[in-house]
């Protein structure tokens, strides 16, 4: 997680961006770990952005 909070601080990366990042990401549909994976991620890269736009 600390590459993606420095990302998102380097690059500027809004929740509203992120949000339609999330909605328009691609996963394979046979491989339920990155799946479960990906949606667990998702709550801590939201944090991360609030985090850093306060």
């Amino acid at each position: 997680m600390e590459d993606i909070a420095f990302l998102i601080s380097a690059e500027k990366i809004t929740l509203e961006k992120m949000e339609k990042a999330f909605g328009s990401a691609r996963l394979p549909e046979d491989i339920p770990e990155l799946q479960e994976a990906f949606m667990r991620a998702i709550p801590a890269v939201k944090s991360i952005i609030q985090a850093n736009t306060l």
